[in-house]
């Protein structure tokens, strides 16, 4: 046998030959690496996903009972009674007002691109764009696919893909926090003491939260003193978009509930926005309803009225989703 034959020029004994033949024949054969079959494809997809799997449902059914309770509580007769004493052309007039606030929502989004080192687009196709966008997060849990228009836009104009998700990831938490912030004041009704200095602790954590991270993100070549000044300038832009939709809103809660104070009506709307805006269903379907009626009956009004607010920011939604499906994107290297 070679094997023997090799084994004696080197002069090794035979036993130990035998040794290692007995030990190759015990050993199983390795089996090659097979490609993942469906059925454990879909175990591993399954395994991954317990935990929206679970999640989902439960969120669903949350919906439902929030829907299901606020129609079992509403009265048609004090449903009418209520729109009849409500003024049509204020209430057109504030989501008219609304649609135009958005607007400033673009300047906010203008001053993440400068932060991520990215050129953002023209004035006029900034505002374009992130109206398309609003479009689209109206029909998409907690408005994803606002987020993804507006990541979509920015690998248009060129920018690569880590700038795009972090100009995406700003504009989100920008835009959270400027919504948090403006529903800060909410606090002075809760009852606790020393509210004032409450407020003023939660409003400059909610604003320095994303400044923060902008400064540990910052893109490369960006000092720490221009991401800051950038940063700061899109919390102040992000306050006052926020600030003037819930004006807007407003504007409709006084019609509805005119003996309330200000603060109330602020607290009113700017806390149902912000429920609307984290809602995990589609367009916040029932949710952002939900969140209107009961903050309007924390606030002293029936649940009707709260439903008259959530139908002028319907309209406004409704309004921009429109002209989003008949405005058709440019090429961003026109």
């Amino acid at each position: 046998m070679p094997s023997e034959l090799s084994a004696r020029q080197c002069g090794l004994p035979l036993h130990r030959l035998d040794r290692g033949r007995s030990r190759a024949a015990q050993t199983p054969p390795r089996q090659a690496a097979q490609p993942p079959s469906e059925e454990n494809g879909a175990a591993t997809v399954r395994c991954g996903g317990n935990g929206w799997k679970w999640g989902r449902p439960f969120l669903r059914l949350l919906c439902v009972v929030a829907v299901l309770t606020l129609l079992v509580q509403l009265r048609p007769g004090r449903a009418i009674d209520t729109v009849r004493r409500v003024d049509l052309s204020r209430c057109l007039a504030a989501s008219a007002a609304l649609v135009l606030a958005q607007a400033l929502g673009a300047v906010a989004w203008h001053f993440c691109f400068r932060a991520a080192g990215a050129s953002s687009p023209a004035p006029l196709e900034l505002v374009r764009c992130f109206y398309v966008s609003i479009g689209f997060g109206a029909v998409t849990p907690a408005s994803v696919g606002g987020d993804a228009y507006r990541l979509v836009v920015t690998r248009r104009l060129g920018a690569s893909l880590s700038s795009g998700l972090r100009i995406s990831l700003y504009q989100r938490v920008f835009s959270l926090a400027g919504a948090a912030a403006v529903a800060c004041p909410a606090l002075v009704f809760l009852p606790v003491g020393a509210r004032g200095p409450l407020v003023a602790l939660s409003l400059g954590s909610v604003l320095a939260l994303p400044v923060l991270l902008v400064l540990l993100t910052r893109a490369p070549g960006l000092g720490r003193g221009k991401a800051f000044l950038l940063a700061t300038l899109a919390a102040v832009a992000s306050v006052v978009h926020h600030a003037a939709c819930t004006f807007s809103l407003g504007v409709v809660a006084a019609a509805v509930m005119p003996d309330a104070p200000a603060a109330t009506l602020w607290s009113w709307v700017s806390v149902a926005r912000l429920i609307g805006m984290l809602a995990p269903v589609p367009g916040a379907a029932g949710i952002l309803e939900s969140a209107y009626a009961y903050m309007g009956r924390w606030a002293g009004a029936p649940l009707e009225a709260g439903l008259v607010v959530a139908a002028a920011q319907r309209i406004a939604l409704f309004t921009i989703a429109v002209v989003a499906l008949f405005i058709q994107p440019r090429d961003a290297s026109r």
